[in-house]
């Protein structure tokens, strides 16, 4: 139980919140813009027939709620498709984008495009790929300014080639989010009415089968805006029990917690009411977990 004790003693140091949801630590409210193309055709995020912008939009979504931002949709919203270039995947011009944005009171815009097509059968498997590329652009809607823009590519397998796209797709779309993050937190800080000390939400883990799952998840948290402290309650095979210091209300904390990047296996995090996020762990290989306390 080293690892645990030096572990926890690095992200149980407090640091410094900087943003959280409009309510908490006052980022502001968000609209997406996604139009995302893959082997099964294109979605969109906007106009009278878009949705939730498929696997990206749902990534996107998730990942910009555990900045702290609140998303408005712009589905039923009319905007005109256009390119900024002969190479660019950005599907709205910035006019336009600050136009939708101003209609549904959002006060960022994150316009974002991803392509993915097959990669093929993985050798030695039964297994499909996937890969592609995405840009996004955050725009200041007050200034009409650009905040940041990037680019990233991504992969993802599945025995299906549906699947296999949504992943590829979840994967662009974190990327993106994570390329942005610094220049988002600089531009929207936490408010001065964002200093209480917030409350604690119990976090239940289970389903990791070794430490580093565990790691990633609490590294995550450590790392998470409006995030004071994570605290070990509970520690048995199988079974995690943190306790985390906060701002973010716990269906954005849920969200932050989704990007944590797995050593194998995928995290799945549900709020369950303003105090317990369930999280579990699945398709983990490595070595068994600690069992017990120290």
């Amino acid at each position: 139980m080293r690892t645990l004790t030096l572990l926890l003693a690095v992200v149980c140091f407090p640091s410094v919140a900087r943003a959280g949801d409009e309510s908490s630590t006052g980022r502001p409210a968000a609209v997406l813009l996604v139009v995302s193309t893959g082997p099964q055709g294109t979605v969109a995020s906007f106009g009278q027939s878009g949705g939730d912008g498929g696997a990206a939009g749902t990534a996107l979504a998730r990942a910009v709620e555990g900045l702290g931002f609140r998303v408005r949709s712009a589905s039923g919203q009319a905007v005109a498709v256009t390119t900024e270039g002969g190479s660019s995947l950005i599907p709205v011009g910035d006019q336009a984008a600050l136009e939708v944005a101003r209609k549904v009171g959002a006060a960022a815009a994150f316009v974002v495009g991803v392509n993915v097509k097959a990669d093929g059968p993985i050798r030695g498997t039964h297994l499909l790929g996937a890969a592609g590329r995405g840009q996004i652009r955050l725009l200041d809607v007050q200034s009409g300014n650009t905040v940041a823009s990037a680019d990233a590519d991504g992969a993802g397998f599945d025995a299906g080639l549906e699947r296999a796209a949504a992943a590829a797709s979840r994967d662009i779309a974190e990327h993106l989010v994570r390329a942005i993050e610094s220049q988002a937190s600089a531009r929207w800080p936490a408010s001065a009415t964002s200093s209480s000390p917030g409350s604690q939400i119990a976090v239940d883990i289970k389903g990791a089968h070794a430490w580093s799952s565990v790691s990633a998840v609490i590294q995550r948290l450590g790392a998470t805006e409006g995030v004071a402290a994570v605290h070990a309650r509970d520690v048995r095979r199988g079974h995690i029990a943190l306790a985390v210091d906060t701002r973010l209300g716990a269906r954005n904390l849920a969200a932050a917690i989704e990007r944590a990047r797995l050593p194998s296996g995928t995290v799945h995090a549900t709020a369950r009411g303003d105090a317990q996020i369930a999280v579990e762990v699945r398709g983990d290989t490595a070595a068994p977990a600690p069992t017990e306390q120290p």
